[in-house]
């Protein structure tokens, strides 16, 4: 069975409600309605979604899973199907979809502002040959660096309350940051090593609060992309277990935690390369989403 929106016939709930209108060798006209991507296919003579250019962007494919709602009138029972095939959770409002686009783009180019400065610094330090950044350059660096995440997630909150944790969580690590920079690694190494390793459990439990509001923010629109920022959650919680022990274990011997901590740092550089193609993905369907929904309710008078 060939459908427009190539979804399968046994997940349609046309199909499931006994109102299938047949979709491409049907009239496209079912009990209750017309199926939206069915006509929007015929209107515009596309074979299938995937042929428009917009499909990658399209809000209306991005809900497949949502249509029909159940005919109040319908005189069949509807098909019995696991429960897991429909998906329960609706998609965001154009609103929320508009808050949530805007600043987890900002949130994407920060991330990626930190990249290039990372780089550009490093460069500056060994072509310069100096030792270190100044106490009051890397604490302004830092404080606008803080600044900038918590505006970003306190207004990520407007839309999903989860955002405020890790905005909470940023303004928590600015003392820890103080610490760092003003007191000298030599006085009291061990000390040291500790603020850096709370510091780092710190950040690193405020990623996975993000991680599942990313994910509960796509969720209505895109399953897949949803379950990405629910598995890369768990690799976080997991990576954020191995930093703690091989800290705890460089307590104990530094021999010993080592490795745990170079493995941790590995797994971070690939989780956070992940995140940063999730969060794309994220803002464009977001993006889709809102402008198939801004063309659906036509020119306004």
């Amino acid at each position: 069975m060939e459908s427009y929106c190539e979804k399968n016939c046994m997940q349609c709930s046309y199909f499931i409600q006994r109102c299938c209108p047949g979709c491409k060798w049907g009239p496209g006209q079912p009990v209750q309605g017309v199926c939206p991507l069915a006509r929007c296919c015929r209107e515009k003579g596309h074979g299938t979604c995937r042929s428009c250019s917009l499909a990658y962007h399209c809000g209306l494919l991005a809900q497949r899973d949502f249509f029909p709602p159940r005919p109040a009138s319908s005189p069949y029972p509807p098909r019995q199907v696991r429960p897991a095939s429909i998906p329960q959770v609706p998609p965001p409002t154009v609103e929320k979809a508009a808050i949530l686009s805007r600043w987890l783009g900002w949130l994407f180019f920060l991330e990626l502002a930190q990249i290039i400065f990372a780089v550009v610094i490093g460069v500056f330090l060994v072509s310069f040959k100096v030792s270190s950044i100044p106490p009051m350059a890397s604490l302004l660096s830092n404080l606008l660096i803080i600044g900038i995440y918590c505006i970003i997630y306190f207004r990520l909150s407007e839309a999903q309350s989860g955002y405020r944790i890790p905005a909470i969580a940023h303004i928590v690590c600015f003392p820890l940051i103080l610490v760092i920079i003003f007191f000298p690694s030599y006085k009291n190494l061990t000390f040291y090593a500790a603020i850096q390793l709370i510091n780092t459990l710190i950040t690193l439990a405020a990623e996975c609060f993000v991680y599942q509001e990313n994910s509960k923010a796509i969720q209505g629109l895109s399953g897949g992309i949803a379950r990405g920022w629910k598995y890369l959650y768990v690799v976080l919680i997991c990576l954020t277990g191995i930093t703690f022990f091989g800290g705890l274990l460089c307590f104990i011997d530094l021999s010993l935690g080592v490795l745990p901590l170079l493995m941790a740092c590995f797994g971070i550089m690939i989780e956070f390369i992940v995140s940063m193609v999730l969060l794309h993905k994220t803002v464009n369907t977001l993006l889709g989403y809102i402008s198939a929904a801004e063309q659906s309710r036509g020119p306004s008078l």
